[in-house]
């Protein structure tokens, strides 16, 4: 039967694994986020509030994760029994995260806005190992501080290697609240991924609705007390679409992959986009390449690299210990079966009941405790 992109199962690219799919679109959600900040800067530069964006974008969202929700038949579309607290807290936590970016990005120069909401990598994988005791390899480590590393070299904020002779300083007078919003999104942003590994059994289109539910309600109390709402001029109109089809598709790809592959991997693609905004600022804006920032994309580049050899090694260890444990009860009931064998010519005569017989009703349950052991090493390896 074939899947359906909104459906609880996972859907393979090109005949791939799921979990490598999963990868994939986390990685393409990444750039897809990073055109979307592009748009929001153009959008802020022109006088539209930061909340009100997020109002904008989580309501056009909203207009198509509803008509689904409906044609799919989506049950409880908060969830239900234990998976509900951890839906409802996805939407919490990804309203205040949004509103902390958008907000971030309108406060900061792009670089010091890229930058700082690019440390989450380092609070997943730290949440991951407590709450998902996902293992905290070595090459998961290097690959945290490659990226970390790379994503400042990257940006080059401000705060760290100066102004720049060529750049146009945003000197905001709440540029201080831009900070804070940064280090609180990036918190926020690695607990809403081992949120959102905890609800991985959730549909789809509950994850999105849920986001959408508290971001409209969020940014729509910000956009209206702390600051007011204004009429888009044309132009701003098409950044605003442009932000919001990018920020939908990608926001998809985020939330179906999310599900599919663990939260420390997860996080560390999804930083993929500081490359990516880098590569806008170029094409764009015209930006010049220096050796710092060619270092940086490399870094992060590596760390991805590391990401992916972390997982294939433990996709190869899963199957090594897998295949042994196969092996192992596999020999035991050969050596059972030839035991009995020769026990059944001795008690054929005396019409008792055959050993062998009562070793084909043991066949089931061995075959039981082998499927878990499975689901148990499954278990382990994520």
């Amino acid at each position: 039967m074939a899947r359906s992109w909104f459906s609880n199962d996972g859907v393979r690219l090109c005949g791939l694994e799921i979990e490598t799919s999963g990868m994939i679109m986390m990685f393409l959600s990444a750039l897809l986020f990073s055109a979307m900040g592009i748009f929001v800067k153009k959008a802020a530069e022109m006088g539209i509030p930061a909340f009100q964006l997020v109002f904008m974008r989580a309501g056009w969202q909203g207009c198509f994760v509803l008509p689904a929700l409906i044609m799919f038949k989506v049950p409880r579309w908060f969830g239900e029994g234990e998976l509900r607290p951890w839906i409802i807290g996805r939407g919490i936590l990804g309203g205040i995260g949004f509103c902390s970016y958008f907000l971030t990005i309108a406060l900061l120069p792009i670089g010091d806005a890229i930058c700082l909401c690019s440390l989450y990598p380092v609070v997943t994988v730290v949440i991951a190992r407590i709450v998902l005791k996902e293992a905290m390899t070595v090459l998961k480590t290097l690959a945290i501080v490659l990226c970390a590393a790379g994503a400042v070299l990257v940006a080059q904020p401000t705060f760290i290697f100066g102004h720049k002779d060529d750049e146009d300083v945003n000197d905001h007078p709440y540029r201080w609240i831009g900070y804070f919003t940064a280090l609180a999104g990036s918190f926020l942003g690695g607990v809403l991924f081992v949120v959102m590994r905890r609800a991985k059994q959730a549909h789809v289109l509950q994850l999105l609705w849920s986001w959408v539910v508290g971001s409209v309600c969020l940014s729509l109390i910000l956009a209206n007390t702390v600051t007011h709402m204004v009429k888009p001029s044309t132009e701003a109109w098409g950044y605003i679409i442009g932000m919001c089809v990018t920020g939908m598709v990608g926001h998809f790809m985020m939330n179906y992959s999310g599900r599919l592959v663990p939260a420390g991997p997860s996080s560390l693609l999804r930083s993929s986009d500081v490359v990516f905004a880098y590569i806008w600022e170029f094409t764009i804006f015209g930006e010049a390449v220096n050796l710092v920032t060619i270092t940086g994309v490399v870094m992060i580049l590596v760390g991805i690299v590391l990401v992916a050899v972390n997982k294939m090694n433990q996709n190869r260890l899963r199957h090594m210990r897998s295949s042994a444990e196969f092996k192992h009860i596999a020999t035991e009931e050969l050596d059972i079966e030839e035991e009995l064998e020769l026990e059944d010519k001795v008690n054929d005569s005396a019409g008792d009941v055959k050993p062998s017989e009562k070793l084909s009703k043991m066949k089931m349950p061995s075959r039981i405790a082998l499927a878990t052991v499975g689901e148990i090493l499954g278990d382990e390896s994520e």
